[in-house]
């Protein structure tokens, strides 16, 4: 798969150089393996290792926090970076990247990609050659080689992550009989080789986090079901779910560190009061919320769907475990579920196959991230590069989003105001408004907090709510046309939000947070669930607050 990610490089810096090894033992390659006191420190630019992959030099960029000391083993990550032109190796969360190392003591290091001609540019990407990732597996190999007979390497504390295309590349090392590394943390993709895993090594420890609404979520749901008949046990290995897009963030180096090396997982906590679970049947991630009528109905991994009734939740469809539902929503005359290549239209209260949604962009079949029933009967669901807007869920039209890109952008989500604008939102601060009763939304301008914006809400009377990264949310009341920013009073991501009315709503995301207000945003107060879980949906009714996320977590408290 080679699926381009947008990507924004950083000027190369004055070089370092690598000072020679003292030896004191061998390294896997038969080295002399050692540390040098006077190997330099900080951050080194643009590092070459003559015939790293054994044909040709290759270039990595490398971190020694200030610690540092010869003498006092240190932990190694070595990242593989997702794909870019110009520095790759520094394109991609480098200043998180070296805070993380400086506060954990790890010394840390980004390989380059090679790269080729294309669209005019070069690109670099771990499989953009015929050939390149075996050759990318032999010079990480000997970059972890180089760096243990210069520094004082821990080499029961070596790990591996990548992001995007690195993610592929990472996942490489599962097949490599000499992989260096003890733990893997592929990020936003997984492992789209042809070939079945081998029997994984003992004690090996894999970190994974994909967004649902990432592009790459297949390849890492593919991954994740290859691990498990690949025999590694189910405690080593964490899935951190979220409700965002493609995207590398500075938590993810916290949170993959803490399971790799800490060998705990970050979700830890119980949920508490006033939240009270309701179990589901067959329970798997929650994603979307929705009311058919009065009835409540939830939608997630697995391709489930679930009713609930007055006895409790009820299983309601299954489309098995390569459909994972993101959108949901209904309108008086009909209703659609969909996700990763998945849809299904409803009428009258059973589910059919919508034989799948056309693509308007570039992945070849539809996606649907957010789905939006409008009062005039027509469905608008929003997904990478292509949007489509239906009055009966069988034909289809684009509901475009135009960016300075030349593209339709990457869209998270999407809701309309009752006989209002419908408002479009997310990748890079994307937000958009279309008026009543059309199909082609016009960008508009907006206090700029995150890259993702996530999730749409709206309310009679033209209110709208948006809400995204780092705790980031817009409210307008004048039907899109003007947004101001409010105070959250969190920093952690938020994936979906709701309003009952102009007043009453609520926002979820990340490690179980949650925030409601009464007063239409102007304050926004924590409920925490008290359990540290991904949190993907959230509704609320005249009475009660509804939450739902990790493995089938259904909870709900009084508004």
């Amino acid at each position: 798969m080679k699926l381009a990610a947008c990507a924004l490089a950083v000027a190369a810096a004055a070089c370092g150089g690598s000072s020679a090894a003292q030896p004191d033992a061998t390294a896997p390659d038969g080295a002399p393996l050692g540390c040098d006191p006077a190997a330099p420190g900080g951050t080194l630019h643009g590092q070459i290792l003559p015939a790293g992959d054994g044909s040709e030099d290759r270039t990595y960029w490398l971190h020694v926090p200030p610690g540092y000391v010869c003498g006092t083993p240190s932990p190694l990550l070595v990242d593989f970076h997702g794909t870019a032109s110009d520095v790759p190796e520094e394109a991609y969360q480098t200043d998180a990247l070296i805070a993380f190392a400086d506060a954990h003591g790890v010394i840390v290091a980004r390989p380059r990609s090679r790269s080729s001609l294309e669209g005019g540019s070069q690109i670099y990407r771990w499989d953009q050659n015929a050939g390149d990732l075996p050759r990318n597996v032999r010079f990480a190999d000997n970059l972890v080689a180089s760096l243990e007979r210069t520094y004082d390497i821990d080499r029961t504390r070596v790990y591996a992550s990548g992001f995007s295309s690195g993610s592929n590349m990472a996942a490489q090392f599962l097949t490599d009989a000499a992989s260096p590394f003890l733990g893997l943390a592929p990020i936003a993709g997984g492992h789209w080789g042809d070939t079945a895993l081998p029997v994984l090594a003992t004690g090996l420890r894999v970190y994974m986090s994909t967004g649902y609404r990432d592009y790459l979520w297949p390849t890492a749901r593919d991954l994740v079901t290859d691990l498990a008949a690949a025999g590694l046990p189910a405690d080593h290995l964490f899935v951190s779910h979220t409700g965002g897009g493609h995207d590398l963030y500075p938590w993810h180096f916290d949170e993959l560190w803490q399971f790799l090396d800490g060998k705990s997982a970050p979700d830890g906590g119980t949920v508490a009061a006033p939240w009270v679970v309701e179990p589901l049947p067959a329970p798997a991630d929650v994603n979307a919320f929705a009311l058919d009528g009065t009835t409540l109905v939830a939608a997630g991994a697995q391709g489930r769907t679930w009713r609930r009734g007055a006895t409790g939740w009820a299983g309601d469809l299954d489309r098995g475990p390569t459909a994972d539902f993101t959108a949901l929503c209904f309108s008086h005359t009909h209703a659609i579920v969909g996700g990763d290549y998945a849809a299904a239209v409803g009428t009258g209260g059973t589910w059919a196959p919508s034989g799948g949604l056309p693509d308007f962009g570039m992945l070849g079949a539809g996606w649907a991230n957010r789905a939006d029933c409008r009062d005039d009967g027509s469905f608008v669901v929003v997904g990478y590069w292509s949007s489509l807007v239906s009055t009966d869920g069988v034909t289809w039209t684009a509901f475009h989003a135009p960016t300075a890109f030349g593209l339709d952008a990457q869209l998270a989500g999407v809701a309309s105001a009752p006989g209002g604008a419908t408002i479009v939102a997310g990748y890079y601060d994307y937000l958009a408004r279309a008026p009543y009763g059309t199909a082609a939304a016009v960008e508009v301008a907006h206090p700029a907090v995150g890259e993702w914006w996530n999730a749409v809400a709206a309310a009679a009377g033209g209110h709208f709510w948006v809400v995204g990264d780092d705790g980031g949310i817009l409210a307008s009341a004048d039907d899109g046309q003007t947004w101001v920013a409010q105070a959250s009073g969190t920093t952690e991501n938020l994936y979906a939000v709701h309003f009952a009315d102009a007043q009453h709503g609520a926002a979820v995301g990340r490690r179980g947070t949650v925030v409601v207000t009464a007063d239409g945003g102007a304050h926004w107060a924590p409920r925490a669930l008290g359990k540290g879980a991904y949190l993907g949906a959230v509704l609320v009714t005249a009475t009660d607050i509804w939450i739902g996320g990790a493995g089938g977590l259904v909870a709900s408290s009084p508004r």
